[in-house]
């Protein structure tokens, strides 16, 4: 339960909930794991509910960390963040035909993340999933190219709602725009709630394809 590595914009305070804007916010995540599950209930694709899972999990486990400010909880957040990052990367692969099965290497990816996490420490976190988000977008170019009948409109939606979430997280914890006694809303909290409908946006696009 020693502290965490990565310290956001907004001050912790002395009481349960160490930093209150950012552990509330994660509550969108949850609305709209909830949502995706609950509206595409009918969906059969079992590959398609780790995104809503993902949701779900990355509020949760974001909430405990931004409450304890502990590392414990830390790697349980990046851990469901890395999520996201094998399930793009893998469901990528595995349309291209380089993987064969999906939850063998899906379960691979994310576990050389975690190790890796854990070995490096620091904010390592962040750039190993940075670097494999951006790999997934190189896969899915490489894919356009091969493919004239994908549909990219939600796609597209949900790279520009995570350009726009992840450009407020760095000047958060880059403290360019950052007040530490607002505990009600600040850049990393904006981060939580923006981002949280790039998975929405992911869900909608990634739906029209069978793995």
């Amino acid at each position: 339960m020693q502290p965490a590595t990565m310290k956001f914009c907004e001050e912790n305070l002395n009481s349960w909930i160490s930093q209150p804007a950012n552990a509330f916010s994660n509550i969108v995540y949850v609305l709209v794991g909830l949502f995706l599950l609950i509206y595409y209930r009918k969906n059969k694709n079992n590959v398609m509910q780790i995104l809503p899972i993902m949701a779900i999990l990355v509020g949760i486990t974001s909430f405990l960390y931004h409450a304890s400010f502990s590392f414990f909880f830390q790697v349980f957040d990046l851990a469901s963040m890395f999520l996201l990052s094998s399930f793009l990367v893998v469901f990528n692969l595995k349309r291209l035909g380089v993987v064969k099965n999906f939850f063998v290497s899906f379960y691979l990816v994310l576990l050389v993340q975690i190790v890796l996490l854990l070995i490096i420490r620091e904010k390592s976190g962040e750039f190993i999933f940075g670097i494999l988000v951006v790999f997934s977008i190189i896969l899915e170019i490489i894919l356009a190219f091969r493919s004239k009948n994908i549909i990219y409109r939600d796609y597209l939606f949900a790279i520009l709602t995570f350009a726009v979430a992840w450009s407020i997280w760095l000047l958060d914890i880059n403290r360019i725009v950052c007040d530490p006694a607002n505990h009600i809303i600040n850049g990393h909290a904006l981060w939580h709630i923006i981002n949280s409908f790039s998975i929405l946006f992911l869900y909608r696009f990634y739906r029209q394809f069978k793995v």
